[in-house]
């Protein structure tokens, strides 16, 4: 196992070597809270969600967490609320997601700095679960001149099918995706989606959207292509299994990210000529394991160059179970974390390395993370933790 030990020396490892100080550094948030739902908006604002109805909000780059009004307050459920996902519109307006069976699965958004939140879309279906929200800016503004987010909330089967909602007004309105658009995907027996990073789920601007599975059956990625044959054209769902930890209900890919190269345009499926693919092109890749045995090695990375449609497994792969991946543009490296450590990748995923604790940092300062949103980090037992600027500066530039 590569190890890369992030202090005042110099970086041992087989595929690259830097001088850095520090990893994961540690910062206050002031709850006990298990963090899975994280998302950087930029200029020193970021989100932070969890389980007790617990939703936290920075604007000085995480010096200080703000404890927000949770967002159910005064129900009888508000603690029960665990908040798997938000996503951050600016430094005032946010929705997070909240991920149970049945009615436990629901979405609020805040527009006044979370004072005060509104209930925008609640399950209705008693076997329901949510287990993704991602909100973008789309590719062409239908209002030139206001930004006006769309988003997408994918969730576990509901009577064979993966439910889908979907906004294209910054969440103030849902509308749940069915046979008038694309049919929605099917899943086999046994095959579900993870809610353990708000990561299992890829949306992009043009409205196509990526997103990867796990449970009994394997793990599964499902991409939307276009069919065109004899001048028919058909949307439909594509994908390829994943070489990753199977045969569980707490195995398969639990993160996928991309390194975008294609600007969202589309392009030829690269065995069907008749499909196209409106997933970016570049480099795909998927985290997991078995989340039972966070020290297990087998099957917890696999890559893709093909917009999901086949899989590689790692060849070195992550050092235990991961439950998010992101790439960092700054360092150009993949980014791994889980209960049991953190690793990189400077090969588009093919090889990883263990990051260890360096002089100074925490002893377990590379440990017990659940979910990615660079340079944010979070975890159990309220971790939050932040990727120095120092170390990506350095590793960046490869002094």
């Amino acid at each position: 196992m590569k190890t890369v030990r992030l202090a005042s020396c110099l970086i041992a490892c087989s595929f690259f070597a830097t001088t850095v100080r520090a990893q994961w550094e540690m910062q206050r948030s002031g709850t006990t809270a298990e963090l899975r739902g994280i998302d950087n908006v930029g200029a020193g604002v970021a989100w932070a969600s969890g389980s007790q109805g617990t939703v936290l909000r920075t604007e000085d780059y995480g010096e200080h967490w703000e404890h927000c009004t949770s967002p159910a307050a005064g129900t009888t459920f508000a603690a029960d609320l665990d908040f798997r996902g938000v996503q951050g519109l600016d430094a005032k307006t946010a929705i997070v997601m909240a991920s149970g069976r049945g009615g436990l699965s629901r979405l609020y958004k805040t527009s006044d700095g979370c004072r005060t939140w509104r209930l925008v879309l609640a399950n209705t279906d008693k076997d329901g679960y949510f287990d993704a929200l991602k909100m973008t800016l789309p590719l062409i503004s239908m209002r030139p001149g206001v930004k006006q987010y769309q988003g997408r909330v994918i969730g576990d089967a509901v009577r064979g099918k993966f439910a889908r909602y979907e906004t294209t007004d910054s969440g103030e309105h849902w509308t749940k995706i069915g046979s008038d658009q694309v049919e929605s995907p099917a899943a086999e027996d046994g095959e579900a989606i993870f809610a353990a990073s708000n990561s299992s789920l890829l949306y992009f601007p043009n409205g196509s959207e990526l997103f990867v599975t796990g449970g009994l059956i394997g793990a599964r990625s499902r991409v939307i292509a276009e069919t065109i044959k004899m001048g028919k054209h058909t949307m439909k769902y594509v994908g390829g299994y994943i070489p990753v930890s199977s045969g569980t209900e707490d195995t398969g890919a639990f993160s996928v990210a991309i390194k975008s190269e294609g600007g969202g345009a589309p392009h030829v499926a690269p065995d069907n000529k008749e499909e196209v693919l409106y997933v970016d092109s570049g480099v795909l890749v998927t985290v997991g394991g078995n989340d039972l045995k966070p020290e297990s090695t087998k099957g917890t990375a696999a890559f893709s160059t093909d917009s999901g449609v086949r899989w590689t497994a790692a060849t070195t792969p992550p050092h235990g179970y991961r439950s998010a991946v992101a790439y960092d543009d700054m360092t150009k490296m993949w980014i791994a974390v889980g209960l049991n450590g953190t690793d990189v990748s400077v090969d588009n995923g093919r090889d990883w390395s263990a990051l260890m604790p360096g002089q100074g940092d925490a002893p377990d300062a590379d440990k017990n993370w659940n979910a990615l949103s660079l340079p944010y980090v979070v975890g159990p037992k309220g971790r939050i933790g932040v990727l120095k600027t120092q170390s990506r500066m350095l590793l960046a530039t490869g002094q």
